[in-house]
């Protein structure tokens, strides 16, 4: 289906669901000139990509895509948008929305060898939706010609233990296709036992604070998560720390150092090829 068309199907769908959004007329994803903008009131949302690179070779595994909004030109955090939202039912919707706009921006550019595409889900989501996880998304990822399986939905840590039925939406989210991350985990703070439980496909480990490698919390994380064979993925390290890492058996790695989140999908790392070497 052309792009035009899909932004169209969508508003469609999404009028159809929840109707006119506090009275905003205006098209909730619309094809722009950089590609495709989302709108929540009279937030504009836009999207960049973080490429996710394979620790040994340092090419793309994936990509993840993060919100850009603006309220008259001026840039606004994410957070502060999902601060909006009056009820479970808008926060819903926003998230969706904004995962929708990710999908048609990847879709714009996206090859077949790209990988997976990573999409954050707001905790409050996973409070507000108690079943069938995935359902409505699963159909607007088909119109995407997206298959749940590249997809990779990424869950904070805070939500471990703010939603009581996360276990559930994981094996919903799981019986789909999707695979779950679980993002922005400390090193010497991670609930090791937690993890092991739910067996996410990737951690997203915080990198950017003490301790750095070869601290032996994080050896004793990398060999409990690599018996389950769960992918670890170094966020945010310091360039002398990308090397060590990849040897300690961190299979991925992301942050600025190497590519920093742009609209387009960055698909050679920035650093220097001998980067972590003394």
């Amino acid at each position: 289906m052309p792009l035009r068309e899909l932004t169209d199907y969508f508003n469609r769908e999404n009028l159809k669901r929840f109707g006119a959004l506090r009275g905003d007329a205006a098209p909730l994803v619309s094809l722009g000139d950089s590609g495709v903008i989302g709108r929540f009131a009279d937030i504009v949302l836009g999207s960049v990509f973080q490429p996710v690179f394979h620790a040994d070779s340092l090419h793309p595994a994936g990509f993840e895509a993060l919100l850009r909004p603006a309220r008259q030109q001026q840039p606004l955090s994410p957070a502060s948008v999902f601060l909006l939202p009056a009820d479970a039912d808008e926060v819903v919707y926003l998230d969706r929305l904004c995962r929708t706009l990710h999908a048609l921006n990847f879709l714009l550019q996206s090859r077949d060898d790209d990988g997976w595409l990573a999409l954050n889900v707001h905790p409050r989501h996973l409070t507000g939706v108690l079943s069938e996880h995935g359902l409505v998304f699963e159909s607007i990822l088909q119109q995407c010609g997206l298959s749940p399986r590249r997809v990779v939905l990424e869950i904070g840590i805070a939500a471990l233990l703010q939603v009581p039925h996360l276990p559930m939406a994981i094996q919903n989210y799981r019986r789909r296709g999707y695979r779950i991350a679980v993002d922005n985990v400390p090193v010497d703070q991670a609930p090791l036992p937690l993890l092991l439980k739910l067996q996410p496909d990737f951690i997203k480990l915080d990198v950017r604070r003490p301790p750095l490698p070869p601290h032996p919390a994080l050896q004793h994380l990398l060999r409990e998560l690599g018996d389950i064979g769960t992918g670890v993925v170094a966020v945010g390290m310091p360039c002398s720390a990308s090397r060590t890492l990849a040897d300690l058996g961190v299979h991925y790695l992301q942050g600025d150092v190497l590519a920093p989140a742009s609209p387009q999908l960055i698909r050679a790392t920035h650093a220097p090829a001998n980067a972590g070497q003394a």
